[in-house]
């Protein structure tokens, strides 16, 4: 079988889709990737074929979009300020149509997930491709939990009440009205232009994955056979991979350090959460593992304490550290939640106050820092509360147990192809957990 997975975003992104594509590899199917040019190299190095889309979508997500929504002081004023990047945003979802109907041309399914579904999807319905939408947040309406994505609009009811399950279905009904009320004309518009003739209508029901642990939230009652929970897509570490030299000399010279990251988060918000990090951390005279860039820093430079990092493999770092601060991106807490580590989630945008308020109240993390608000006790008391407090890494521990025993991608390989074989009508439909 012939596969177009299309995964577009940052590193932590990309990688769950490109573990994916690792999975239906190694059970036979021919793989490519449609991403952005500097994740050509690792798709190929887990022995996939790319496509590479334009640099100017990279760089309209990166520097326009996500900076868009980090300053704005909420989702409303967000909405409110989206007419400003509506029409870049109708060009890029252009190009991103074109590049996807030239990938498609030779595949059997397609699989897209939250940034290219968008594109992804109308155009292998035009195409008469089967598709498969995968995620690893959860975007499907629910009674059980509020929307992911809409944090600031919607925040948790309270579990007592008695209209909660129809207060978070409404979360999730008022989310995409929302959404889809700003991007339908933007969608319509950006297919017939790429097609060159009128669109035929779109089939908005497609088979969904999500790829985050069943253990942590489990898949709701009201969701349907067609939806499918089934643990996090992770990367395999390379037979070949080594870590830095000089870190492991830095992680061997003392005790574990707390590691502070933040992603692809960018701008003041950003700087303001690693000052505040690294003073903290310094007040209590613990060492730290910064991602970020060190002449970016250059007052931190000199610090013995702290090992700027510019790339290292997640899953072989978090368990070497005594907590994790992190921005919430579902992808860093999936492999923070497998290390077994208390996290300290700083959210800034989308799904990230969720994942930050799902880590709190299964007791593995303090209650989550608002970028916005954060004042240097604040960190503190996190920090401290998250690498002394007994219950909370013996719950870290326990879950990771639970979790080191599901295989998100063998779930979704074998999901993927139960259903090619119903289209093919080799077989009756199984119905996915």
């Amino acid at each position: 079988m012939r596969i177009a997975i299309v995964a577009l975003g940052t590193l932590g992104d990309v990688a769950p889709y490109v573990a994916l594509g690792q999975g239906f590899a190694a059970a036979g199917d021919d793989v490519k990737i449609v991403t952005f040019a500097r994740f050509a190299p690792l798709a190929r190095q887990y022995g996939l074929e790319c496509c590479v889309v334009k640099r100017s979508l990279e760089a309209f997500l990166e520097r326009d979009l996500t900076q868009f929504h980090v300053t704005a002081r909420s989702v409303m004023q967000a909405l409110r300020r989206m007419p400003q990047t509506t029409q870049e945003m109708q060009k890029q979802l252009e190009h991103l149509m074109s590049n996807c109907l030239e990938a498609f041309a030779d595949v059997d399914l397609v699989i897209g997930q939250a940034i290219g579904h968008l594109a992804a999807w109308p155009i292998a319905q035009q195409l008469n491709i089967p598709y498969y939408a995968a995620y690893c947040a959860p975007l499907s309406r629910t009674r059980a939990f509020p929307n992911a994505f809409a944090g600031d609009i919607f925040p948790p009811g309270p579990g007592w009440h008695r209209w909660k399950g129809s207060y978070n279905w409404w979360t999730h009904t008022i989310s995409a009205r929302l959404f889809w009320a700003r991007m339908s004309p933007l969608l319509g518009k950006a297919l017939q232009s790429v097609l060159k003739q009128p669109a035929g209508a779109l089939n908005p029901s497609v088979p969904v994955l999500y790829g985050y642990s069943p253990t942590l939230l489990p898949k709701p009652e009201d969701w349907g056979a067609h939806i499918a929970v089934t643990g996090s897509w992770q990367l395999k570490q390379l037979e070949d991979w080594q870590p830095p030299s000089d870190l492991v000399t830095f992680l061997d010279a003392g005790p574990p350090p707390v590691y502070v990251g933040f992603g692809s988060m960018a701008g003041q918000a950003q700087k303001k959460a690693i000052h505040l990090s690294v003073q903290a951390l310094h007040a209590l005279r613990m060492r730290c593992v910064l991602m970020a860039d060190r002449a970016a820093w250059p007052e931190l430079r000199d610090c013995a304490d702290i090992f700027f990092l510019q790339s290292a493999l997640h899953s072989w770092l978090f368990p070497r550290m005594a907590a994790i601060m992190h921005h919430g991106g579902a992808g860093t807490t999936a492999t923070a939640l497998r290390a077994g580590m208390p996290q300290i989630i700083v959210p800034f945008i989308a799904d990230q106050s969720f994942w930050g308020h799902l880590v709190a109240i299964s007791g593995i993390g303090p209650a989550p820092l608002r970028h916005k608000t954060m004042q240097l006790e604040h960190v503190l008391d996190a920090i401290v509360q998250a690498v002394t407090d007994p219950r909370m890494r013996l719950c870290a521990r326990n879950l990771s147990d639970t979790i080191h025993s599901e295989d998100g991608v063998a779930r979704a390989v074998e999901i993927v192809h139960a259903f090619m074989r119903t289209i093919k009508g080799e077989e009756l439909p199984t119905l996915p957990a």
